[in-house]
């Protein structure tokens, strides 16, 4: 099945501004009008007109060299993160692990021999 001239009425006023009014066939028999149109229109039906003194010129795609900025920006705003994340993880280690630890310092004798009583604290 291939692309064909749309029949009467279509070939006439399917498409405008001067629009050939083509058809693909469908599996039931019937045909989809479609428009191939002149320079300067657009549109499904090529109703839309394009003046180059009032639009301009329109760019297709993004720089390249906007897209690899904008994905080294990121890349290096994720390693920022996750490194102070890490700086944070470590700060709040060691500080938990400073609270854990209970340390006694005694200078004077505790026992009556005058021999230094040993104290074992544990903590979880």
């Amino acid at each position: 099945m291939s692309t064909f001239a749309c029949p009467p009425p279509f070939d006439e006023y399917y498409c405008h501004n001067g629009g050939r009014c083509l058809a693909d066939p469908t599996s039931e028999g019937g045909f989809t009008p479609f428009c191939q149109c002149q320079a300067n229109f657009s549109g499904p039906r090529c109703q839309n007109t394009f003046n180059p003194n009032i639009y301009g010129f329109a760019t297709v795609g993004v720089d390249n060299s906007v897209r690899q900025y904008t994905f080294m920006l990121l890349i290096m705003l994720l390693f920022l993160v996750i490194f102070m994340g890490f700086i944070w993880y470590l700060y709040r280690t060691r500080q938990i692990e400073d609270n854990e630890t209970v340390t006694f310092v005694n200078s004077r004798p505790l026992c009556s021999d005058g021999s230094i009583q040993t104290l074992s604290v544990w903590t979880a």
